[in-house]
């Protein structure tokens, strides 16, 4: 069994016994058992994240290039949270005022000892994802067009690029040129969040109470005598029942009825 979830079960059997002899154990202790428990259901979670250091809201506009010239602008945003320790969402909004779009993909991991990942855009697309130098790296070619995708990271900046072409003429040597006809390229920043936290600082979950969201510091606050129920969303879960902003997790905790 792993390490972190014996705490993880010993907590819910201190928990247990405390909510059956109170008297065994004082306040302070019990709100420490309480805050120890919420810590060790995401410490796991947490540190085996996928691509940790990626994860956030990044923003940025997408210069776009033909044939050498500059044809448009657009505003970009970029999402990237976890879904499990194996799964991000991949979300990239274009602000377009004339044709806005989004882009839902997931990257998974394949072989993170060799960098290797799959970003998956849906309809039985699954492409082939590089990590090398805190870059991704795509390479692939559609009904003849030639096509490179880049992110690279650099601290609280991003970097992507994705460039375009033909298949061109045939030199010496068995070499094949391609043609670099477009040039999509976005200097994202990363975007100050309270839920998504850069990659310095663990993921801590969302606290409600009764429905109503809390902070860390009014969850410490709470006598363990009052509480009736306490209830651990994480990933997907977390996602599907309050929504992709909160996948890094939800605690919620339901008192009892005076």
């Amino acid at each position: 069994m792993n390490f972190s979830w014996v705490f993880y079960f010993q907590a819910i059997e201190i928990i247990d016994v405390k909510f059956m002899d109170i008297n065994k154990y004082s306040m302070n202790l019990r709100r420490l058992v309480i805050s120890t428990f919420f810590l060790l259901c995401f410490s796991a979670h947490s540190s085996a994240q996928i691509l940790k250091e990626w994860h956030g809201e990044w923003h940025g506009m997408m210069q776009m290039y033909k044939n050498g010239q500059t044809t448009d602008s657009v505003e970009v945003l970029l999402t990237i949270k976890p879904i499990n320790d194996s799964t991000l969402t991949w979300r990239t909004e274009y602000k377009s005022v004339k044709q806005p779009m989004t882009k839902d993909y997931t990257m998974k991991s394949v072989d993170v000892s060799k960098g290797v990942y799959a970003t998956d855009e849906g309809g039985g697309v699954l492409l082939e994802t590089y990590l090398i130098d805190n870059s991704l790296y795509n390479v692939f070619e559609v009904e003849g067009i030639m096509l490179t995708a880049t992110y690279r990271l650099m601290g609280n900046e991003i970097v992507f690029e994705v460039t375009s072409g033909k298949k061109g003429n045939i030199v010496a040597g068995g070499v094949t040129n391609f043609s670099v006809n477009f040039l999509q390229k976005v200097h994202f920043k990363r975007k100050e969040s309270k839920l998504l936290l850069n990659g310095n600082k663990g993921a801590e979950p969302a606290f409600f109470l009764d429905k109503k969201r809390i902070s860390k510091e009014e969850m410490n606050a709470i006598n363990p005598n009052d509480i009736e129920s306490i209830n651990v969303f994480k990933g997907e879960q977390a996602i599907k029942q309050f929504g992709p902003e909160f996948a890094t997790g939800v605690v919620v905790i339901k008192l009892k009825l005076k």
